[in-house]
């Protein structure tokens, strides 16, 4: 490890190419330069540059104090309570994640209660070296200078990237007793990377998981959406699901993961395999309701006795309902993966039928339960064909009825 207050910068052999980072990331990284501000673009972007993996975000780390940030970017917001963030937005679709540097609120370093690590709030500011200290693995820990081309490694990132290594900083009982997410990000990046923990922080993770338990239920669903959108979330799935993790945090995935035998545990895979398949633009593109549908609408096929029969909503939201409740999922998104599940049963019958070129389908929540129809059959040439009909269909600009379910053929019995 790299000693305390040690500064050590690698001019890159090769300089990262300025081109490929964000345009809009970039000019908030120099308008904080502009202010007197040190700044560095900082974790997950630096990571997949260095080992030529398209970013999904750009992050900067800044001396500046979160207010100092909003005063000098008009456009930008103030967010978190745990950890505040400034977002800088460009636009509706667009927004740059700006943080301050921090330090670890415990005293020298070390909680005095090992029995209550979980922190409650993680804003005590701090120099950048402090920054690079509280974070959670040596591969995210990395800084780039742009105006210099240099990396900035606190804490022997580079050498553990280089080996393929994932490691936390400092004792990982700590960190993950601070943050038990760290433990389902640990597994993400060794599936998604395919990087090997370090034997400590894989006996630290074993013995931390029932911490898991503690975490923000807001904060598991988010891990959870980066996971479907991340292009390694089967293996990921998998590695959670050997872990114990879905028994703890979401035990219908984990009852239907280990039903090897039953048809529900295929689709599940399948579509991951779907999500995973697709292309870095496809997945960005996936709404979270399509997402969310790969896990969803296997649990609701699972209970399901007749397989072609279409489920009530009120059904579907009752087998939903423990998952619902560890993954904070939101009504308005409930209801638009409801409906998803309800016109899968529908479209996989017009699928088969000779009447399916004739469907149409100019809605958006449509356009969701095509595009889960697609990731659950994307390794079948002949449903694929379907959906591409369909998808041709749906991209017209000329309106037309959309999918609707049909009726309960149940007759209502008048009381007497």
């Amino acid at each position: 490890m790299v000693e305390p207050n040690q500064k050590v910068k690698f001019p890159l052999v090769k300089p990262l190419p300025h081109k490929k980072f964000d345009p809009n990331a970039m000019k908030v990284y120099q308008r904080l330069l502009a202010f007197h501000y040190q700044s560095y673009f900082v974790g997950g972007c630096i990571r997949d540059m260095l080992l030529g993996r398209p970013p999904k975000d750009f992050d900067i780390a800044t001396a500046a104090k979160p207010r100092q940030i909003k005063r000098i970017f008009r456009n930008s917001r103030i967010i978190g309570r745990r950890f505040l963030v400034v977002n800088v937005f460009f636009g509706s679709h667009q927004n740059i994640e700006v943080t301050t540097f921090r330090r670890t609120p415990w005293q020298n370093g070390i909680p005095e209660n090992s029995d209550s690590l979980l922190l409650d709030s993680d804003n005590v500011f701090g120099t950048d070296e402090e920054d690079a200290l509280r974070r959670d693995f040596t591969i995210n820990a990395l800084f780039y200078d742009a105006k210099e081309r240099t990396v900035i490694d606190y804490v022997d990132g580079l050498e553990d990237l280089q080996m393929g290594l994932i490691r936390t900083i400092g004792d990982p009982e700590v960190r993950f007793g601070e943050d038990p997410i760290r433990i389902i990000r640990a597994l993400k990046f060794k599936a998604m990377l395919n990087f090997d923990l370090v034997p400590q922080t894989r006996q630290a993770l074993g013995k931390c998981v029932h911490k898991l338990a503690q975490s923000s239920t807001s904060r598991l669903l988010l891990e959870m959406q980066k996971i479907l959108h991340c292009g390694g979330s089967l293996l990921t799935f998998q590695s959670l699901a050997e872990a114990g993790i879905f028994s703890i945090i979401a035990p219908d995935i984990h009852r239907l993961w280990f039903a090897k035998n039953n048809p529900a545990n295929q689709i599940l895979k399948t579509s991951l395999q779907g999500l995973d398949n697709s292309s870095k633009k496809r997945r960005e593109d996936i709404s979270e309701a399509a997402a969310m549908a790969s896990i969803c609408f296997p649990i609701v096929f699972f209970s399901q006795k007749d397989k072609k029969e279409i489920p009530s909503e009120t059904y579907c939201k009752d087998q939903l309902s423990k998952i619902v409740k560890n993954l904070n999922i939101s009504k308005n998104l409930l209801d638009k993966v409801t409906k998803i599940i309800q016109n899968q049963f529908y479209l996989e019958q017009m699928s088969t039928s000779n009447n399916n070129k004739s469907m149409k389908f100019p809605e958006e929540e449509n356009a969701d339960c095509l595009e889960y129809f697609s990731l659950r059959f994307w390794n079948d040439p002949k449903q694929q064909e379907v959906y591409q009909s369909w998808k041709k269909q749906y991209s017209q600009p000329k309106k037309q009825p959309c999918i609707v379910l049909p009726k309960s053929k149940k007759k209502q019995v008048a009381m007497k």
